[in-house]
């Protein structure tokens, strides 16, 4: 048998991936629930920063972009991100190399919208 562990530093969801030469055994993913660590969880979400003039401003029919600076918090998976306005826009994540993601939205009506990014139930300053 192999036993491994590791030690998380946050609270949320995991999966983990287990393989036997090469391939996943059977149930990979496991998730595993951590809990505890909430006064962690809203330090390192403090840490995240968000900038971008579509921050502030977006043009509607057009695919306006969020810089999401996660690098300092650690944090690389967990985020929620949600939008309110008089109409509902789609908005994706992408992923860019050294904890930098990118919120993309575009809205098909113009107004005021409401851009909601958070971590666990922890809003992240800036959105």
């Amino acid at each position: 048998g192999v036993d491994c562990w590791w030690t998380p530093k946050l609270p949320g969801t995991y999966k983990i991936f287990i393989k036997y030469e090469e391939k996943e055994v059977n149930g990979s993913p496991f998730a595993c629930k951590v809990s505890g660590g909430e006064a962690a969880a809203k330090a390192q979400t403090a840490k995240i920063k968000c900038s971008g003039g579509a921050l502030t401003e977006g043009k509607s029919n057009v695919t306006n972009e969020v810089e999401v600076d996660t690098k300092e918090s650690g944090i690389i998976g967990g985020l929620s991100v949600s939008m309110e306005g008089p109409a509902k826009p789609d908005v994706n994540f992408k992923n860019t190399e050294g904890g930098l993601l990118i919120i993309q939205y575009k809205p098909t009506t113009p107004g005021n919208y409401k851009l909601h990014l958070k971590f666990l139930d922890y809003p992240v300053n800036g959105s």
